[in-house]
């Protein structure tokens, strides 16, 4: 509901490809009407306008856009198949996620295949294929896919790109891939054992942007970007 001026800036790079992270409107809602009218009134912006004409334009959520602050698969139970509508109305995507859960995809780029991982609409929901005293994240179905894709992928780089982030938000919610670290250390240790090259992270939500390098994590220094945000509520 404010000017977003860095849509102007990075339109004006005409890049390759933009990802929006999560949080891209605060939706907060089931409502359809109220939805769709936030997407409408985002879309309509001048600057969203110039970034739509100057590239391709992906996106994934965060816990706003999929229905509710902190939510995961359980809490946002009542709601997520609306949020969800929301997204594959406004998103035109070629995959979204099994084809009736979650939204998770990817798009190959050539030198760089881009994961958009999906982190909340699965989570908490069943005990993680990893480990069977924690609940999952990614769900059964993602695991597999990603797992799947990183196998058959020959990008030099693979980014695996979510809402949140992959470490622990420092602040009491839960978030974040802290709160699930068996399944995101069993990620990266099969990385590891499999010998996959050129695997980089991106997460956000946290209001405030990083750069972390998690020395040699999978036998290859793993290097961990966190963008957030796209204005100026900067937490400090």
């Amino acid at each position: 509901d404010e000017p977003q001026p860095i849509l102007t800036l990075a339109a004006s790079y005409r890049p390759d490809l933009f990802i929006f992270l999560g949080d891209n409107i605060y939706g907060d809602t089931d409502n359809m009407d109220t939805l769709r009218a936030k997407y409408q009134r985002w879309g309509a912006k001048p600057e969203y306008r110039q970034l739509d004409s100057a590239t391709q334009i992906l996106a994934t959520w965060d816990d706003h856009d999929f229905g509710l602050n902190g939510g995961n698969g359980v809490s946002t139970a009542s709601r997520k198949t609306n949020t969800r509508r929301g997204h594959v109305e406004y998103r035109a995507h070629a995959q979204y996620g099994t084809g009736s859960e979650g939204i998770y995809h990817k798009t190959d780029m050539g030198a760089m295949e881009v994961f958009l991982l999906d982190p909340r609409w699965f989570s908490q929901t069943a005990a993680s294929p990893t480990n069977a005293t924690q609940s999952t994240c990614f769900g059964a179905d993602q695991w597999q896919w990603l797992l799947d894709g990183l196998h058959q992928s020959d990008a030099p780089f693979k980014v695996l790109l979510q809402g949140q982030i992959w470490q622990d938000k420092k602040n009491g919610e839960t978030d974040d891939m802290h709160t699930y670290w068996a399944e995101r250390d069993a990620l990266f240790d099969w990385i590891k054992a499999e010998g996959i090259p050129g695997v980089v992270l991106v997460g956000g939500d946290i209001h405030v942007s990083r750069y972390l390098k998690h020395h040699q994590r999978l036998g290859y220094d793993l290097h961990d970007f966190v963008s957030s945000p796209g204005h100026t509520g900067v937490i400090s």
